[in-house]
Parts: structure tokens; sequence; C-alpha cells
């Protein structure tokens, strides 16, 4: 091999070799560059989420405070109304849900499932969110099957109904809410 041939091929790899790690480290620092701005969009997304669930929580919790406040609950807590002035209630504030129970959670009066009267509720619900003051998201057991919520409880528990195109409309068009379906 000749020296022309010789110093061909090695400035020839030399260059080769230059490109391929240039070509590396862009690939490297768009690649984390992306991931951050993708982060970023996605814990925006994620916030805008949660202050539109915290305002809908909000609502429905004001909506519960005047369903518990209500001459009706008082009724049916004292035992001086009838078990099914429930549904009247839930549908005067708005509310798909809504149980008035007594202070070890029998259900006096159910709107969404008013055969429950006198059992237990059996809302997978903690101790301490009985007394929270903020709404939360909770699978309600329904006849049919079960149903998601987003419920605020007091002496009367009660939210409204959360499922796929009801989170959707309230978000960015770029992001998509899947459905769900609880069965037992």
């Amino acid at each position: 091999m000749t020296f022309r041939t010789k110093l061909l091929l090695i400035s020839s790899f030399s260059v080769a070799g230059a490109v391929a790690l240039v070509t590396g480290a862009v690939l490297f620092s768009a690649r984390r560059s992306f991931e951050r701005i993708d982060a970023q969009r996605r814990e925006g997304l994620l916030d805008q989420l949660r202050r539109e669930l915290d305002a809908q929580g909000a609502e429905i919790g004001r909506a519960v405070d005047r369903a518990a406040a209500s001459a009706t609950v008082q009724q049916l807590l004292a035992g001086t109304a009838d078990y099914d002035r429930a549904q009247a209630e839930a549908e005067s504030q708005g509310l798909d849900f809504l149980d008035v129970v007594q202070t070890d959670l029998t259900i006096v009066s159910s709107a969404h499932w008013p055969a429950r009267f006198g059992y237990k509720n059996d809302w997978p619900l903690a101790p301490e969110d009985w007394t929270a003051p903020d709404a939360f998201l909770a699978r309600i057991p329904l006849p049919e099957g079960s149903a998601i919520a987003l419920i605020a409880a007091r002496p009367a528990a009660g939210g409204s109904r959360r499922n796929s195109s009801s989170l959707s409309d309230r978000l960015p068009a770029c992001m998509r809410c899947y459905g769900f379906r609880l069965e037992k």
C-alpha cells in the first residue's frame, strides 16, 4: 500500500469517526431535550386536570353541604320523613348520588338505590374520607354494577357520576380520557 492510500484511509476513518461522534451527541442532546419538554407538557396537562377536578369537587361539596343542611335531610335524619325523599333532594341539588346516613353509616335514604335504606353504606371510603373537606373520586356500587363518581361526604354523602365523556369535555384537545367501567 502506498503512502497516498494510507493517508486517504486514515483521513476517511477520521472524518467518519468525527461525523459519528457529532451525530451521536446531537441525537442524545435532542432526545433529552424532547423528553424534558414532554415531561413539562405532561405536568402542565395534569395540573390542568387537577384544577378542573378541584373546581368540580368544590361545586359538588357546596351542593352536598346544601343538601345536608336542607329541611328534607334534617327530617330524614330525625326520622320524620319518608325514606325515599333523598331522590327529590338529589335532583334539586343536581346530584347523581345522595345517601343520607346516620353516624354509624346506616343509610336512612338513598337517591340512586332507594331500596338500600336500613343497610350500612358500603361505599369503599376510608374513615377519614367521611370528614374530608374536599371531594374525591370513588367507586359507587349500583344495582346494575358500579360507577365512578366525584363525591363529597358529610352527614349526606353525594356526588356526580364521572365517565370518559364528562372528563374529556373539559380537557384540552391534545389530551384524551379513555373510557372505564367497573364490574363487581
